[in-house]
């Protein structure tokens, strides 16, 4: 049922995997590091801390960074190491400042932050390639369960074991939300272009927060066991989740449906972890399956394309994931409704062996086959209702289609629906020619609905508000869609009609045109669909959110090409979608290459050569920390360049740092160097990120 290329087999659970360069680099739960090569042979391996307690298999403390190195935690002290591979396994950093053990720890996917979750409840975020303090969250009063970041380096998220998880905006430095679960959670992720955010709890409970709604849109309890990880699977469209029982499930975003199931371990999976399209299923014994999820998939299309359903199914059999490919799902939504047809009206005629036919080509695909056990368990309710609206026994029909749901899209079920239809509007035209002779026709036509619950509503409302449908179907006749739905609106005769619901499905289909539109930045038609719905006044509160995108959209790409980046990112500040777009990222790319040559300033002191070069970004406030990195090297390789100058201010020097970074651990090293640690101790301690507050200076020494 899945593609096994290779297992990495270790002695203990593997907690952490990295792809890095060619190699792939595991971390265990007993304080060594595995080293395999791209054919997954294992190259070496390295204890690096000897005669210490394990940590938990469980654990979620360690984590890689992008540029070869690792956080590790001792298990039974309130230490953490970032230890380097290469040149050679060595500590890089030791994280001393901590209250409790370290629980949980992240890196950000461009290497930006790294976070630490403690069992004190602190969360603190530090700089990863300096490792300087960033900011502490709130703490919390149990340990930190899970820590997150969006992919681009946004929000953290801190999930503690007193059941709250905090969401907080680190370029706007202020908490977006404190959520409240029923239970701990144990991971989350973002998707859907960091709009999104989804939490797996230990009870089973998937929660999805919406940053542009501002609150929980989806709470489900789907699993039965307990989930350990929840990763965004390569198509964007699915979640996988892990669980301690061994399986692993994934999960449709759009209706958060389980979608497969597949069962991996008899004793419970610790991690996942996705490389392009392959799975890593990180099992407590120590094995690591790694998943080929697009395995056939090529040939898989191919056949989905000529819809040889007989080979598609044996492809299925090949490897379960392919349940998830987008053409599949596309094909099988039309192919849904013609099967059932088929299998339905074999049922009407009692046939159960021939509808069990009809299915064999379907029988690999677990919702399918699921819904035909459910109607073939009750083959003879189909047939019952078939009789009944043979005979015209409605209120019997409508019973049975309320009582058992997969009725409703029986063949009986249409065509009772279609002659429901189709008697209301015969009547509805007859009480317009406003006669009695018309009236009573009409009445004898809907007589067989009015004792049906659920229809005689509809039939009373036509007859007693027929003045009021009349001139609902002349405000449609004339395209006056804002004036229906404000008729609608004051009257819930209308508002409970067919016609209204049609009408207002029609203009949810314009809806997710529109959408379209935004997302492929085609202004010009985004603006005249928008226009169009502008008279649909219920989707006015799906439109708002919609406007402004697109209103925000229009802005950017006009600052972009004015080259105004101070607006572009003010704009990419406040609404995270913009940030996914090519330009910026151009932007950012330019940046970064700004960076490595200032670099070499920075070392060399030269702090106003670091600012010319960030003159176009001094403002964009995304890039004030990276700036004042390279800034606050260069003011400490000033000072060591100065070390011998007897005229020097120290104090002075000393005070102007502390305004800016406060005095840290650099600042007392580096005192100490030039022999001035007595002066240092008499300074008080400042503000470490006063640079958010200070205009940027490229010296701390007054030119003389």
């Amino acid at each position: 049922m899945v593609c096994e290329t290779a297992v990495l087999d270790a002695h203990n659970p593997l907690l952490s995997i990295r792809k890095w360069g060619d190699k792939l680099l595991a971390l265990d739960n007993c304080y060594t590091l595995y080293i395999y090569d791209s054919t997954y042979t294992l190259l070496n391996q390295r204890t690096f801390i000897k005669d210490m307690p394990p940590l938990h298999p469980y654990n979620k403390a360690t984590a890689f960074t992008t540029d070869g190195k690792f956080v590790y935690p001792y298990a039974d002290k309130p230490r953490a190491l970032l230890i380097a591979v290469v040149p050679k396994l060595a500590v890089a950093y030791t994280f001393t400042s901590m209250f409790q053990t370290l629980e949980s720890c992240a890196v950000s996917n461009k290497n930006r932050y790294l976070a630490l979750g403690e069992t004190s409840g602190r969360t603190t975020l530090y700089d990863a390639s300096t490792q300087q303090l960033v900011t502490t969250l709130a703490p919390r009063p149990d340990y930190i369960s899970a820590i997150v970041f969006s992919d681009d380096e946004r929000y953290i998220v801190s999930a503690s074991y007193d059941k709250s998880t905090q969401i907080f905006d680190l370029i706007l430095e202020s908490e977006v939300a404190m959520l409240h679960t029923l239970d701990v959670v144990e991971s989350a992720v973002f998707f859907d272009d960091n709009t999104k955010i989804a939490f797996i709890a230990r009870n089973g409970n998937l929660q999805v927060y919406d940053f542009v709604e501002r609150r929980i849109t989806i709470d489900k309890n789907l699993f039965v066991a307990w989930p350990t990880k929840i990763l965004l699977f390569w198509d964007k469209k699915h979640l996988l989740v892990s669980m301690k029982n061994g399986t692993v499930c994934a999960i449709d975003t759009l209706n958060y449906a389980i979608v497969l199931q597949h069962k991996f371990s008899d004793r419970g999976i610790v991690n996942l972890t996705l490389l392009d399209k392959m799975l890593l299923v990180h099992t407590v014994e120590g094995k690591v399956p790694l998943i080929d999820t697009a395995f056939n998939q090529e040939p898989f299309e191919a056949a989905i394309g000529v819809r040889d359903m007989t080979k598609v199914q044996a492809f299925l059999r090949s490897n379960v994931f392919l349940l998830l490919n987008e053409n599949y799902n596309a094909t099988m939504l039309e192919e849904f409704a013609p099967l059932f047809d088929d299998v339905f009206a074999l049922l009407e005629k009692g046939d159960l062996e021939g509808a069990k036919a009809r299915m064999a080509p379907f029988s690999e695909d677990p919702t399918i086959a699921q819904e035909f056990d459910k109607i073939a368990t009750n083959a003879t309710k189909v047939q019952e209702l078939a009789e009944h609206v043979k005979n015209k026994r409605l209120a019997q029909a409508c019973a049975m289609i309320d009582k058992y749901n997969f009725l409703k899209n029986t063949p009986a079920a249409v065509t009772f629906e279609r002659y429901w239809q189709k008697s209301f509007n015969q009547a509805k035209q007859l009480c317009m020619n406003n006669d009695v002779v018309s009236f009573k026709q009409a009445q004898k036509i809907l007589e067989p609905f009015s004792r049906i619950e659920g229809k005689q509503k509809q039939v009373f409302a036509l007859f007693k508000n027929i003045k009021l449908f009349i001139q609902a179907e002349t405000l449609i006749k004339n395209g006056r869609f804002g004036a229906y739905f404000a008729l609608a609106s004051a009257n819930s005769a209308i508002k409970e009609s067919d016609t209204f619901t049609r009408l207002l499905d029609k203009g949810q289909e314009q809806l997710g045109k529109l959408v379209q539109s935004i997302k492929r930045n085609d202004f010009g038609k985004a603006k005249q669909e928008l226009l169009a719905l502008e008279e649909f006044t219920p989707l006015h509160a799906k439109l708002r959110p919609l406007k402004v995108e697109l209103m925000n959209r229009v802005k950017f790409f006009d600052a972009i090409r004015a080259k105004d980046y101070d607006t572009a990112f003010a704009l990419a500040k406040e609404f995270s979608f913009l940030r996914l777009f090519p330009e910026y990222k151009e932007i950012e790319k330019s940046f970064a290459t700004l960076s490595k040559e200032a670099l070499g300033l920075a070392f060399a002191g030269d702090g106003e050569g670091v600012l010319a070069r960030f003159e176009p970004y001094r403002n964009i406030e995304l890039f004030a920390d990276k700036i004042a990195a390279l800034l606050r090297i260069s003011y400490l390789n000033q000072i060591k360049r100065n070390a011998n100058d007897s005229s020097v201010d120290w104090k002075n020097i000393f005070e102007r740092y502390t305004q800016y970074f406060g005095k840290n651990d650099e600042l007392i090293h580096t005192a100490k160097q030039i022999n001035q640690e007595a002066v240092l101790s008499k300074i008080e301690k400042g503000e470490e990120q006063g640079y958010k507050k200070l205009p940027l200076v490229g010296s701390l020494f007054v030119t003389r």
